[in-house]
């Protein structure tokens, strides 16, 4: 997943941060739901699409 997000060579320390962040996300929140869909569309693309990661965010 970290390969996929494009982040294979970011800081661990700025890994770790921004997955702190997440965790504190409540299932029941915009927010959530908004990168829930995102995640759900980026798995649903595949990874050889050179723009998979520009393809806007999709409430399904």
């Amino acid at each position: 997943m970290v390969v996929r997000a494009g982040l294979s060579t970011a800081d661990r320390a700025f890994l770790l941060g921004g997955l702190l962040e997440l965790a504190r996300l409540l299932p029941d929140t915009a927010e959530f739901q908004r990168l829930r869909n995102r995640g759900e569309m980026a798995f649903r693309t595949k990874a050889s699409d050179p723009h998979w990661q520009e393809k806007p965010d999709a409430v399904q």
